[in-house]
């Protein structure tokens, strides 16, 4: 699968601002937890909150549903943000390589703004009236 190139990521917000109404979204991400056989020697890592052993497949999507991004590597017992922040694509987003970095949010793609501060602008954004969404009433930051 061929990494997304600038123009594709435009592409893809492009058709989410067409479908949805909604600006500058670069793509859909879940996780899946794929059912597994426990592999020698791993202990707990693969054991999964659904009491069964796992890896997780991560994927991001585009306005039409095909996967543009795929990571199938993380044990089962990972949380959704550390899966997708410990892939390459959340290593680029955040702009660092080490788990230590990573506890630091800054950094998004060449950006040093904080995800914070980028979290609390959308949710100022989306709450205007001119620019809710018809789809919601609120945005709720945390």
């Amino acid at each position: 699968m061929a990494e997304p190139t600038t123009d594709d990521w435009l592409d893809i917000a492009a058709g989410y601002f067409e479908k949805a109404q909604f600006p500058n979204c670069a793509g859909a991400v879940d996780g899946k937890h794929i059912r597994l056989e426990c592999p020698k020697n791993s202990g707990t890592f693969y054991y999964n909150y659904k009491q069964y052993f796992s890896l997780i497949l991560m994927a991001i999507c585009d306005s039409n549903d095909c996967f543009r991004i795929i990571d199938v590597d993380s044990y089962g017992k990972e949380s959704d943000c550390n899966v997708f922040k410990q892939s390459v694509f959340g290593k680029k987003l955040y702009g660092c390589c080490t788990m230590d970095d990573l506890t630091n949010e800054r950094g998004t793609g060449n950006s040093s703004t904080n995800a914070k501060e980028v979290r609390e602008h959308f949710v100022k954004y989306f709450n205007t009236p001119q620019h809710a969404l018809k789809w919601q009433n609120k945005v709720i930051g945390k």
